[in-house]
C-alpha cells in the first residue's frame, strides 16, 4: 500500500483516502497551507465532488487536499 500522495494533473488522492479509512493518523495538507492529523471516518459525494470525513467532523472536499500521507506512529 502506498502510504502517501500528493495530487498532481492526474487527479486527487482519493484511492488512498479510501484505503486509509478507519485507520488513525492520516496526515492531510490542504491547497491553502493548513494542515492536520486525523482519521478519515467517511468518503461521501460522486465523481469530481467528493468530500472527506474526518472523526474531527471537519469535511473537506478531495479536490482541496494537496497531500495524504499516513503517519504510522503517533506517540
Amino acid at each position: 500500500m502506498s502510504r502517501w500522495c500528493r495530487k498532481d494533473a492526474s487527479g486527487p488522492c482519493f484511492p488512498l483516502l479510501k484505503s486509509l479509512l478507519g485507520k488513525r493518523g492520516v496526515q492531510v495538507e490542504l491547497s491553502g497551507g493548513m494542515s492536520f492529523i486525523d482519521e478519515v471516518v467517511s468518503l461521501e459525494g460522486d465523481t469530481g465532488a467528493e468530500v472527506a470525513v474526518f472523526s474531527s467532523r471537519r469535511r473537506v472536499a478531495v479536490r482541496d487536499i494537496e497531500l495524504v500521507q499516513w503517519v504510522a506512529d503517533l506517540s
